[in-house]
């Protein structure tokens, strides 16, 4: 039995695997190691070309009817995406093109009044901001599509620039696309680094810093959409892998003891409420953050899919183990409302519970 279980699990899950899907990200085709610091990235960029439309249409070419109505499109755009932002990178591209047909459908018009300044100005921070978060094919057709509509923008204006300078200006806007591609994969990268800096390296499920990170991003939006949020202190007894190991060497032991943590987190992720959190924080104790839910329902939702006390299966579906792993939760109110003080209140819960036999 330990043999199969060994081979069953002796390639570890990925970090994008269960753990990924209790952090308050995108779902599906996820962007999944997007910056947080770029959720409304979009409609700050929308809302940026909207303003710098109407100052120029108002300052610098006041007969300009067409582009005010642009502009007021790329305001509109903005709330839209306010409330319905894009969440996969397919969502996202369309997004980019239809916010470059927005501005494309005055300029191609020779009597909108447009000028090659302004609308060089908006293509570049088109080019600027929308193929950071793109990977690089997608990044190359949008980058086609703006240098495209800008030469047949300019083109069709009495007022064209010489063809020398329009490539020069093709070549810079082709230049920017890459470069903003390049930068977006960089910072990517970063997060992907600092997600796994977040990580418990044996169950793959957040460590105290992801706790802390994510799980203070998770009560802050709880407060903000006045929901109830959860932490549940999941400890484990101190012998509960003494039988598996008994007659292991110490090798296997500490093999198999990681591939038991990751299935015993993939059991936990499963059976958590929507949109949960985990995190193991110390070799006994996991924590769960649960969005949505007061103490009662979130132990209750956990009870129901284990028993009382948990009984957290590990290895293979037809011969199992199982840990039994009492909780405690603690609600999120105006005393406790920081990680660390929930963390702290939940133990102290828990080692008075345990005392009395509550736990």
């Amino acid at each position: 039995m330990l043999n199969s279980f060994f081979k069953r699990f002796s390639s570890p899950k990925p970090t994008g695997g269960f753990a990924s899907t209790l952090v308050p990200q995108p779902s599906a085709e996820v962007l999944r190691l997007l910056p947080r610091s770029f959720d409304s990235l979009e409609v700050w960029l929308l809302v940026f070309c909207g303003v710098y439309g109407l100052l120029v249409s108002t300052f610098i070419l006041p007969g300009a009817s067409e582009l005010k109505l642009m502009c007021i499109g790329f305001m509109l755009l903005a709330v839209a995406k306010r409330f319905k932002p894009a969440r996969t990178k397919t969502q996202w591209l369309w997004s980019a093109m239809a916010t470059l047909l927005l501005s494309a459908l005055i300029y191609l018009d020779p009597n909108s009044g447009g000028s090659s300044g302004p609308f060089l100005f908006l293509m570049i921070l088109l080019a600027m901001g929308y193929p950071l978060l793109m990977e690089p094919p997608a990044a190359s057709l949008f980058g086609l599509a703006v240098v495209l509509i800008y030469y047949l923008s300019v083109s069709r204006h009495s007022y064209a620039i010489s063809r020398d300078l329009m490539l020069l200006r093709g070549a810079l806007l082709a230049g920017i696309c890459f470069l903003s591609t390049r930068y977006g994969a960089v910072l990517r990268r970063s997060e992907e680094i600092m997600d796994a800096m977040r990580r418990d390296s044996q169950s793959l499920a957040y460590n105290e810093y992801g706790l802390a990170h994510y799980g203070s991003q998770l009560i802050r939006s709880c407060k903000l959409g006045n929901s109830p949020c959860t932490m549940v202190l999941l400890r484990m007894p101190m012998d509960w892998m003494l039988d598996v190991m008994s007659d292991m060497g110490p090798v296997l032991q500490k093999n198999v003891h990681t591939l038991a943590l990751q299935d015993i987190a993939a059991h936990i992720s499963q059976a958590s409420p929507q949109g949960s959190l985990l995190a193991r924080t110390s070799e006994l104790d996991w924590v769960l953050v649960v969005p949505g839910m007061n103490s009662n329902d979130a132990v209750g939702h956990l009870v129901s899919r284990f028993g009382r006390p948990l009984q957290i299966p590990f290895g293979l579906k037809d011969d199992e183990w199982f840990v039994a792993i009492s909780p405690c939760a603690v609600q999120v109110n105006d005393e406790y409302r920081s990680v660390a003080r929930l963390l702290v209140r939940a133990q102290q819960v828990w080692e008075r519970g345990f005392n009395t036999g509550a736990v």
